[in-house]
């Protein structure tokens, strides 16, 4: 610990700095403060620091440097004396002692483990992580299983592992996703020549009726001019339109082009609540004139 006391050349560079931060004659609002007087205020603050060490028995611990009394004779005297008190003595709890001894083998202990192989796998919690933190900076997610028994995987379990899931990476790029192949669900690991030739009529008759289907929405939806469906899924939307359609009073139609639609939607809505509400009604009475017959 290096305690440094103003020096004369301390304060003449102070007593400059101040010449230079100080405002001029006609702008000074309030007296200076000297830098004599700041030069002991440094000085009694250092002291009451000194006493304080003294008080703690560190003291021997301080040296004083950049003081009209140092000089490099008495710095290097003051460093073999220091070094020559040797290690601190008196009376130390031993509570305090031995939290530190255990603090100390705790942190030791705990850079061992952080280095230790763990088990058939030959990584080191010091691997783990640095692979999380690679992986965490790539913008990777944590995913949400877990691998059974994969704490046990030797490095050339790993490594097979490894080599199948390239494996069915490569298979994907040939054949795209899976869930949308044609062949998905089918359930067979093999499909033989003659299992093949007893399938193909079968094929062959399914795809020409969704041929016929297909024609056939195409041709629907562009007699509702909608656009054609793209899936299966969107066929059920376009069936129940035709069938709302189909259920429709037979009407000219110069009734559904009439301007009406246009100009007194309002009243075409308020008609339809009200013949909604009376379908209702009759519906009501219809169920109490049946209860009372009975």
């Amino acid at each position: 610990m290096f305690v440094a006391a103003p020096t004369s050349s301390c304060k003449a560079r102070q007593e400059q700095a101040n010449h230079k931060r100080s405002p001029t004659s006609s702008h000074r609002q309030s007296p200076t403060v000297s830098p004599f007087s700041s030069w002991l205020k440094k000085m009694a603050a250092l002291e009451v620091v000194k006493r304080r060490l003294d008080h703690a028995g560190i003291g021997d611990a301080c040296l004083e440097l950049h003081s009209n009394k140092a000089n490099k004779r008495a710095v290097l005297d003051e460093l073999r004396r220091t070094w020559e008190l040797g290690s601190p003595r008196g009376e130390f709890s031993s509570t305090l002692t031995d939290k530190l001894l255990a603090a100390r083998n705790r942190l030791n202990s705990h850079a061992q483990r952080m280095h230790q192989s763990f088990r058939a796998t030959g990584l080191t919690p010091f691997k783990v992580i640095g692979q999380l933190t690679r992986l965490h900076g790539e913008g990777q997610s944590p995913v949400d299983f877990t691998i059974p028994q994969a704490a046990t995987w030797t490095p050339d379990d790993l490594a097979k592992r490894r080599g199948i899931l390239h494996e069915l990476i490569q298979r994907i790029n040939d054949i795209g996703k899976p869930s949308a192949h044609p062949w998905c669900g089918i359930g067979l690991s093999m499909v033989l020549p003659t299992t093949l030739e007893r399938l193909m009529p079968r094929i062959e008759a399914i795809g020409q009726s969704i041929a016929d289907i297909e024609a056939q929405v195409f041709s629907l939806a562009e007699r509702l001019e909608q656009e054609p469906p793209a899936s299966i899924e969107e066929i059920a939307p376009l069936s129940s339109l035709a069938a709302l359609i189909g259920e429709a009073p037979s009407l000219q139609p110069t009734a559904f082009t009439a301007a009406a639609w246009d100009k007194r939607i309002t009243d075409i809505i308020a008609a339809v609540r009200i013949g909604s509400l009376f379908q209702k009604s009759a519906e009501d009475l219809s169920a109490l004139h049946n209860l009372s017959r009975l």
